[in-house]
């Protein structure tokens, strides 16, 4: 196998593990406060005794880029929060079907941050999405619609703020390795969530820590590494669509280890808005 193949081997495999993240959700009784902690700090143990073996320099370039870093593992502790609790609050179709429109959100974003020109495709892009969101969210009785619209919201949440994150690693990306990205990140996302342990005071069993480090290194840190590693022989645009996948293969595994099936309403919202990512990841590296 060439270097091309093997790389596409790694970003499949590292949005394989992506997938198995919903199913936390499940697995583990607690909070999303305290899923989303135990996430970020394993995570964070884990890559700072990689860079460190590694002897990567861990100090930023230029100063000015900590405030701007800890803002980015502020976002990514709203994501993974939101994340986490759209998938508690609805379905696990619903929290990574949600999150799968994130690149629509990055192409509304994107001209408005860099004064770009809005193209017409954007904005029905956006108007079709919102209508996969009703025929999702649109099912039935008024308690289980109100959970259902609780758990879109959210994980609309989770897909903007994901959005914002990605614009901010666009920047960060140009001056530094991604495993420092993904551990200062990470590593401010937890410091940000510790306090609230405090507050929450879980009671979280021997079992739950394990299975929460294994979220954090396996599904997380070592998930992270994957993906990253098969940049190196993969275009970005080629990885944007294979991780539309992420929803696919959550489902799948949601089906056969949880036995929960997506309703139809959730598979064809799903294949839209999945099909739109795809679309917009496609013409906006086109320049369409």
């Amino acid at each position: 196998m060439n270097d091309h193949g093997k790389s596409l081997v790694f970003i499949h495999l590292s949005i394989i593990l992506f997938g198995f993240s919903a199913l936390f959700a499940r697995w583990i009784d607690q909070p999303s406060f305290v899923i989303t902690f135990g996430r970020v700090f394993f995570s964070s143990i884990f890559l700072l005794i990689f860079i460190k073996a590694s002897r990567i320099e861990l100090k930023l370039q230029i100063s000015k880029d900590y405030p701007l870093i800890v803002c980015a593992g502020f976002l990514l502790a709203i994501h993974w929060y939101c994340f986490i609790q759209s998938i508690q609050l609805s379905t696990i179709a619903i929290g990574t079907i949600t999150f799968a429109a994130f690149p629509v959100f990055v192409s509304i974003l994107e001209p408005l941050i860099f004064r770009e020109k809005m193209r017409v495709r954007i904005i029905v892009c956006s108007i079709i999405m919102l209508i996969a969101i009703f025929i999702i969210s649109s099912v039935g009785n008024d308690d289980e619609s109100t959970q259902r619209t609780a758990g879109v919201i959210i994980g609309l949440i989770s897909s903007l703020t994901f959005a914002v994150l990605s614009l901010f690693n666009r920047y960060f990306s140009k001056k530094y390795r991604p495993e420092i990205i993904i551990f200062y990140e990470q590593a401010s996302a937890a410091i940000i969530l510790f306090p609230l342990m405090f507050i929450l005071r879980p009671i979280v069993s021997g079992t739950e820590i394990l299975v929460l480090a294994l979220f954090g290194i396996v599904f997380t840190a070592i998930a992270h590494g994957l993906f990253v590693r098969g940049l190196r022989h993969v275009k970005v645009s080629t990885a944007g669509i294979i991780s539309g996948l992420e929803a696919v293969y959550s489902i799948v595994l949601a089906s056969i280890l949880l036995t929960e099936i997506p309703i139809l309403n959730e598979i064809v919202g799903g294949l839209i808005i999945i099909i739109l990512a795809c679309y917009v990841t496609i013409s906006g590296k086109q320049g369409a």
